[in-house]
């Protein structure tokens, strides 16, 4: 597939988002074809992650959903990851596009984590966790608190994420 980017972008970049960005539409239209949801992209910064990605985006015909990956750790307890509910049911409710993205820029998982001098902030094991479920089920999403019982809402249509760090 030849894309028409306006451009130069890495062709090993463009194939490794394009492949990924195809999985995901397959996956989504049959749930027996094993692919992964997230693509995580690592690289200095400057380096053209985020630019390039949406010129892909753009150029598949697929709509971005971004979220900030400070928002989620400089939110109170919860708020992260209502953020990311808030994304991937936008991008489930997208009919148009060929596969939405949930779009989380510099969202170094590895580096989120509370404040030891703020209470309530988010913990990065659970923004881990909630991703990574969404991961293994893209077409619900689960929300455990720990304090109410758990939540499980149901997506129309899968989304693929892609990460950045």
């Amino acid at each position: 597939m030849e894309l028409n980017l306006n451009r130069h972008i890495p062709k090993d970049f463009v194939d490794t988002v394009t492949a990924h960005l195809l999985m995901c539409r397959a996956k989504s239209e049959n749930p027996r074809i094993k692919a992964n949801s997230i693509l995580a992209i690592a690289g200095p910064s400057g380096a053209g992650k985020t630019t390039n990605t949406y010129a892909i985006a753009e150029a598949l015909g697929c709509q971005v959903y971004p979220v900030q990956g400070s928002d989620l750790v400089a939110q109170l307890e919860g708020q992260g990851t209502e953020l990311l509910v808030k994304a991937l049911r936008d991008a489930a409710a997208d009919t148009e596009s060929l596969m939405p993205i949930v779009f989380i820029d510099d969202g170094d998982l590895g580096g989120l984590g509370t404040n030891p001098n703020i209470t309530g902030t988010v913990n990065g094991e659970a923004i881990k966790g909630f991703v990574m479920a969404w991961a293994d089920n893209p077409s619900q999403i689960k929300i455990d608190d720990g304090k109410s019982p758990q939540r499980i809402i149901s997506l129309p249509r899968h989304a693929c994420m892609i990460i950045t760090t």
